[in-house]
């Protein structure tokens, strides 16, 4: 079946028996109000492949993060080849 993003008419949330994991009563919703998509099963959660798209950005590599101090100030944190972390405070260089 062919996910859509489009609800129509009949679309819904709930509950639901799901077929593809060995049955059972389901969380789930429908985009066209006959094919019942099982989100949260006996068996978990269950993703679609249009799910895992918009998730893979989550699991990629990030080059620095940035952390929020208790006063509010702004602070980068990076790691050297070496593993070692350097914070850095937002607009200050490394020289300061």
């Amino acid at each position: 079946m062919a996910e859509t993003n489009k609800p129509v008419a009949g679309a819904y949330v709930g509950v639901g028996v799901d077929t593809t994991l060995g049955g059972g009563q389901a969380y789930g919703y429908s985009t066209d109000g006959k094919n019942f998509i099982a989100c949260i099963t006996p068996f978990g959660f269950t993703f679609q492949q249009s799910d895992a798209l918009k998730m893979q950005a989550l699991f990629q590599p990030v080059k620095q993060l940035q952390l929020l101090s208790p006063d509010g100030s702004t602070f980068n944190l990076t790691v050297a080849d070496d593993g070692t972390l350097k914070a850095t405070k937002e607009g200050e260089t490394s020289g300061s």
